[in-house]
Formats: structure tokens, C-alpha cells, sequence
């Protein structure tokens, strides 16, 4: 009697040391308070070797998925719940031979980890012991303590394929024209790519497809601009595109990018200096009269009205504009940079709700800093500014709508060795969801005729 009372004692400490190892959410010694049960609880990682890395970080839980039908003990069996770490591991953090540590409540009497590509099972015992490869496809199968009762869950690893929140850059095509531009614009209009210069005091054009690799075989045209246009002032609204043309004070528009039709001002005692942007529904920009300038707005392009005077230290040329999306629900426009009516450098920004009155601010911190030829396009809910004179500060960002502003991430937007720093480009963003960077000026005044692409990657998962 003394032996089999032994026996028995020796059973029931190794029934409880395992159900301790795989958890308990009740009382440990004691009989559960519901024996039919094994609920997860939670699971935890721990590197195996040197050679694995950064899975302690994972943090996992349970969600529910569409079931899944899979075999177990030759048995069809429904599987709809997924454990799971919603914040992905790291690009290139090995998951292939990991100690996991799983916990249970309910003091479970036993639990399996299936690999279902091969049907491979393997006991869990706890205690820092059960390394797996969740490079395989892994279910967990935990019986309850009464053993009448089994309960799956699928076993997902998250690690990102690529590195979230990186900028991919890609040059498209090399420098297609000489060095003797004055000025260039670049954008895609009626699903055509058009690129402006001012080649030796003639306007050219050159066109190709929205691949950009084109323009390397591309053919150039004299536009019928004037020479002393300032391209990189045209805007497009209203399914054209507009240009201020300073020296002959007449308005330019196009409706397919080749004939640029001009029309005289409207308003008399002004001079057209610049176009600012297209923002709510109207297109923007300045003029002048004898000693003030004004802005000035059109609804159709063709008749315009004198706005209101512009302080006096807002800038007149050369600056970066952006008409502002309304993540908060109330669109604003902003201004950066440029030169002011005395040739003096502006320092400040410039915000506007209604085009009609601008509102000097400073930026909350010590960016951005401030230049002329820069430009600004609004990508992924942040506000990406390019270029100026700073060419160690090429990319600077602001995610609060353009009130504060910080240096770039270097190591998410990361020029690459070759990319020439540079100002005065063209920056816009295309139907492919890709920063699109063309042309400008080097850091020695050398004139660029690349195009260069950039695009946020996706996060995608790798299992």
C-alpha cells in the first residue's frame, strides 16, 4: 500500500511540475476551477544561439482569423485562433530555431506544437526547452486537464520583408541635356511625362511615357514660350497648365503641353510677377503695381481680380509653395523661403486659409532652413522639403502640416552615393505613388538633367 501511495505521489508531482511549466492562471496545486479549459495566456521568446537576435522584442497575442481546416490525428479540425506579434520583428531577424515559452491556464495536462507542413509533432515541456522554426507553419495543440478537451491555435511570426519607412531610389535617366540651362520644369500632364528647358535662350520640350527612361532617346521641340518665362513657375489647374510670362506681362496656357496659348492681363496698372499655387479652386499668384505687390486670383484661368497686398517681406520668386491637404479639416496654403522685393533672402514662412491674407511664423524648431529653389510635395501625410542651398540638408520633413519641420531620417531617406545634391529641381509625386526628382542646379552651379524616383516601401511580412 505504501508503494502504490509512493507511485501515485510521484505521478501526481510530475503532472503538476509540467502543468506549472506550461503556466496557470489558478491555483497551482490545486484542481482548476474549470478543468475543460486551456485558454492561451501568453508567449514569449528567447534567442537560442548567438546566431538568433532580437526576437525578446516580440510581444503576442491572440486574434481571431478565418478558420482553417486542417488534419490532426487524422481528425478535420476547424482552426480559428491565431497567436500572433502585431508589431512585426525587424528586417533579417532570424526565427528559424527559437526557445519559446508558451503559458496556459487552467492547468493543461499536455501541449504539442504541429509542424502542418509535414505533420510533425513535437511535446512542449517548458522551462526554456522547446526550440522551434517558425519559418514552418506551426499549430499548437493543448489538451485540457480533464483530457477530454483539445484546443488549436496557429502560430504566426511577423518579420518584415524590407525595412519599413525606407525611401527606395532609383535613377531613371541619366542628364539628357547640356550644362547651359537657365531654367527647367518637369511634370505629368495628360498622362505624358513633359519636361521644360531653357536650352541657350530657346524653349525645348522634350516628352516621353511616364517610365521617364524615355527621355535618354528623346527628342526635343522649341516650345512657343518666351525665353525669359520662368518655367518652374507653371502650375497646373483646371486641366491646363498656366504660366506668368513677366517680360510681355501675359498669361500662358496650355491644354496639351505643346501650344501655349498667351493671354493679355485683365486687370490694368499691374504686373504679373509670379504664380503662387492652385489652392481652392483657384489659382494663385502676384502682381504688382508701381511700388506693392498683390496677390491676385482667377477662377477659370482667363479673368482675374487683384487679391490683397502681401507683407512686405514676403517673397516674390525663387520660393517653395504648398497647397496644404486638411488633415485637421481646416486646409491651410504655405510658403517657404525665396527672395523678397529687395533681393534680401527670406528667412520666415507664410501661412494662408484663404489665399487673400498670409500670417508670417516662425517654424517650432530650428528647421527648416530656409533657402530659395527649394521644393516641397506632400507624400504619405508628411510634407517633404527638398534642396536649397543647404546641400548638406537636402531632405527636411514635417509631419504636423508644415508648422515644425526636422532634418530628414537618414537612415529611412537615404541619398544614395551617386545622387548629386542639388537645388532649384523638380519635385512632384506621380500616378505610381513615386517622389519624382528632376534636374536642378549642383552645389558649384552646374546645370542636372537626371531623373531620379523614390517611393516608400510597403510593409510587407515574411512568415
Amino acid at each position: 500500500m505504501k508503494r502504490i501511495f509512493i507511485n501515485i505521489s510521484v505521478i501526481a508531482l510530475i503532472s503538476t511540475l509540467f502543468a506549472s511549466c506550461l503556466g496557470n492562471t489558478n491555483n497551482s496545486l490545486g484542481k482548476p476551477d474549470n478543468p475543460s479549459i486551456a485558454p492561451f495566456v501568453s508567449l514569449t521568446l528567447k534567442n537560442d544561439s548567438a546566431k538568433v537576435k532580437g526576437v525578446e522584442t516580440a510581444k503576442f497575442v491572440l486574434k481571431y482569423q478565418q478558420p482553417e481546416m486542417i488534419l490532426v490525428d487524422g481528425l478535420a479540425i476547424n482552426v480559428d485562433s491565431l497567436i500572433v506579434n502585431l508589431d512585426s520583428l525587424p528586417m533579417g531577424v532570424r526565427v528559424d530555431s527559437v526557445v519559446a515559452n508558451f503559458v496556459f491556464g487552467q492547468l493543461p495536462s499536455a501541449a504539442y506544437a504541429i509542424y502542418t507542413d509535414n505533420y510533425e509533432k513535437k511535446l512542449l515541456t517548458g522551462n526554456d526547452k522547446d526550440t522551434l522554426n517558425f519559418m514552418r507553419p506551426v499549430v499548437v495543440q493543448v489538451v485540457s486537464y480533464d483530457e477530454k478537451h483539445k484546443f488549436y491555435y496557429r502560430i504566426k511570426v511577423n518579420v518584415h520583408k524590407v525595412i519599413p519607412y525606407l525611401y527606395n531610389w532609383v535613377n531613371t535617366a541619366g542628364n539628357i541635356a547640356g550644362q547651359n540651362i537657365d531654367n527647367q520644369f518637369a511634370t505629368v500632364f495628360d498622362n505624358k511625362f513633359f519636361y521644360y528647358i531653357n536650352y541657350n535662350n530657346n524653349e525645348f520640350l522634350y516628352n516621353a511615357n511616364t517610365s521617364y527612361s524615355g527621355l535618354n532617346n528623346a527628342s526635343s521641340q522649341l516650345s512657343n514660350l518666351p525665353p525669359s518665362a520662368d518655367l518652374q513657375s507653371i502650375k497646373f489647374f483646371n486641366n491646363k497648365l498656366y504660366l506668368f510670362s513677366k517680360s510681355d506681362n501675359k498669361i500662358y496656357s496650355t491644354d496639351d503641353g505643346y501650344s501655349w496659348a498667351a493671354a493679355d492681363f485683365s486687370v490694368s496698372g499691374y504686373t504679373l510677377e509670379t504664380l503662387i499655387m492652385n489652392y481652392k479652386g483657384k489659382l494663385w499668384g502676384i502682381a504688382k503695381n508701381a511700388t506693392d505687390y498683390y496677390s491676385v486670383f482667377s477662377g477659370d484661368g482667363a479673368s482675374w481680380q487683384i487679391g490683397a497686398a502681401l507683407p512686405a517681406d514676403f517673397p516674390v520668386e525663387k520660393f517653395a509653395a504648398v497647397p496644404n491637404s486638411n488633415h485637421t479639416g481646416n486646409p491651410k496654403a504655405f510658403v517657404y523661403g525665396g527672395l523678397t522685393k529687395n533681393g534680401a533672402e527670406s528667412t520666415k514662412a507664410f501661412s494662408t486659409e484663404d489665399g487673400l491674407q498670409w500670417i508670417s511664423f516662425q517654424p517650432l524648431k530650428k528647421y527648416p532652413l530656409l533657402s530659395t529653389g527649394m521644393s516641397i510635395v506632400n507624400y504619405n501625410n508628411t510634407l517633404l522639403m527638398f534642396g536649397g542651398k543647404v546641400d548638406s540638408l537636402f531632405v527636411q520633413v514635417s509631419v504636423d502640416e508644415g508648422f515644425s519641420w526636422n532634418k530628414a531620417d537618414t537612415a529611412a531617406i537615404k541619398l544614395p552615393p551617386e545622387f548629386t545634391l542639388r537645388t532649384y529641381q523638380t519635385t512632384f509625386v506621380d500616378e505610381k505613388n513615386r517622389i519624382v526628382i528632376v534636374g536642378g542646379k549642383d552645389s558649384l552651379n552646374n546645370s542636372l538633367s537626371d531623373i531620379w524616383t523614390m517611393k516608400l516601401n510597403s510593409i510587407d511580412w515574411e512568415k
